[in-house]
Formats: C-alpha cells, structure tokens, sequence
C-alpha cells in the first residue's frame, strides 16, 4: 500500500493535511463509533418514516439531508458532506425519506457492518410500492451480451435467521449500510449512472463498490417497507399484504379487499431527476426489446426462446 505524504489531503476525507490529522491518531485511527442517517428527500418526509427516526434512533445517530435535488445529486452530495467530516462517524445508513423499518433495525445492520468490515455494503429486502413485486436484490447479473438480469432474493423463516445475509449482485438504495470508509474506496460521484446498464443511481453505486473489490450484500430476514404517502399504504416485497403504520410505527397487515388489492398493483409513476429517468426510461425500452426477440426481460430474468 501506498503510504500517504505528510502534506497531502488526508485519506478519511476530512480536507485537512494527513500530518494534521490521521496521522496525529496513529495507523490503528478507526471512525467514532457513531451513526450518521443520509437521506435525499424530494420534498418532506412521510410522517411514518419521521416517526421512526423519532422512535427507532438514539442520542448516538446524526441525521444529514438533502432536499429538492435529484436523487443521484442528492446522494453524491451527501457523500461529500460525509468525507468532510472533522470526526466522522463509522456506520453509514442510507434511508429514504419514505422508508419504514421497525425497532432493532439500524442495530442489525451495525452488527452486519462489523462482521463484514469496511469493504462491504449491505442493504435490507424491500420492494416498489405495490403489492405482489420482488424484491430489489439481484443474485445475478448477466453481462450485457448474455442473457438479462434475474430479481430476487431468499426469504428466511425468521428475521434472526443466521443465513438471512446473502451475497448479491446488486441491492436498491431504500436502505443501505456501510462502514464510512467505504466511500473513500469509491470514485467521485459515485452515484452518477454512465452508461445504459447503470439504470438507475444504485445500480450506478453498487458497481462502484465491485470495482472497489467490496462486497455486495442483502439481509433478507430486515424489512424495510416502502411507504406510498397520497394511498397511505406501505408495501413489503413477495407475497405479504399492504400494511397500514400505527401510531407507534408499527406495519399492521391489511385484510384483503375481496379484490387481492388490484388498485395497489401497480406502483405510482414518479420523477428521480433527468439523469436517472432518463437512464430507467432506456432500461425500459431494452428491455422489451429484449423480450420482443426472445430473450427474457430484464427485469423479471425469465427465460425466452433460444
């Protein structure tokens, strides 16, 4: 490895001179033990997902947001703000400002992160905002020649399952953990798509972490629901139902409405900025121009003809 020169900027991306700072802490220098919450926010935050912030959150945790951006911009800014830091603090979780976790969740997931170590990044089963979708974990990814993605992950019997954390291709960004020096790894604007393939800003990051030789990961006993505020449901992945939040934050699964909740299975369309709908919008077409040739969808992973 490299060693640092006294004068240059110091690696934990605090902006000051190595010699006045890691150096100063010794090689053994590691992050506080603390937790800062990044958040893009489009315009507010649900109310359910602020009550978890109230209810599920310590003295411990420093909350860092940014709103009205797009979403890659949003999130590439939060990076920065996190590399800068004076005293930065070891985990990194990344929420959306229409997420619901339960009790116990951020603590899961710094137990992953000090299993793991610093390379890895783990994210939790969630789905879209309708009933009945997969979950947002990909245990494969084909190269773009070959034959297209495959969704899904494996669903535990219980949240405390040892084998709920799987390894993955790729993970969405509705909830994401880290250790901070994760993102001293990645190249600038991590979250940025560059190509077609990058369909989305956490394809874009979780590519960044491969190149960075770190490992992907999912904790597939975690849910972490997706709040749709103007239907006032949340959703899980698979084959759960739409779940109502109660005043403690609690999800509380929905009776079916004799219709298997046809009005909740499809997602509202929504804007993530021009980059990223642009990216999703050619992701789209190459997908049914896949499909349209035999050759599966890119979403789904089902096989066509040869």
């Amino acid at each position: 490895m490299m060693k640092t020169s006294r004068n240059a900027p110091c690696p934990c991306g605090s902006g000051r001179k190595y010699k006045v700072c890691c150096l100063q802490k010794g090689d053994s220098y590691t992050p506080t033990e603390r937790t800062v919450v990044l958040m893009p926010i489009r315009d507010h935050v649900t109310e359910p997902t602020q009550r978890c912030l109230d209810l599920f959150t310590d003295g411990n945790v420093e909350i860092l947001t940014e709103v009205g951006l797009p979403v890659d911009v949003a999130r590439n800014r939060l990076v920065e703000r996190v590399k800068s830091l004076a005293d930065r603090p070891r985990y990194v979780i990344w929420a959306d400002a229409d997420a619901v976790w339960t009790a116990g969740a951020f603590d899961l997931l710094r137990d992953d992160i000090r299993k793991l170590g610093p390379n890895a990044l783990i994210g939790v089963l969630h789905g879209p905002r309708c009933v009945g979708a997969e979950a947002a974990a990909l245990r494969v990814i084909h190269p773009p020649t070959g034959t297209p993605i495959q969704w899904g992950t494996d669903y535990p019997v219980h949240p405390t399952d040892p084998k709920a954390l799987i390894r993955v291709a790729f993970v969405g960004a509705h909830m994401l953990a880290h250790d901070v020096r994760l993102l001293d790894a990645l190249k600038d604007y991590p979250w940025t798509p560059r190509h077609r393939y990058e369909c989305s800003e956490d394809f874009a990051f979780t590519a960044r972490v491969h190149e960075a030789r770190g490992g992907v990961w999912c904790h597939a006993g975690l849910l972490v629901f997706h709040y749709d505020e103007d239907r006032a449901v949340a959703f899980a992945p698979g084959y759960l139902p739409p779940f109502t939040i109660d005043n403690m934050g609690q999800p509380q699964p929905m009776a079916d409405d004799g219709t298997g909740w046809a009005n909740l299975r499809q997602s509202n369309k929504r804007s993530y900025g021009s980059t990223v709908d642009a990216q999703m919008e050619r992701n789209r077409i190459l997908a049914t121009d896949l499909t349209s040739k035999g050759r599966g969808s890119l979403y789904t992973g089902k096989e066509g003809a040869a």
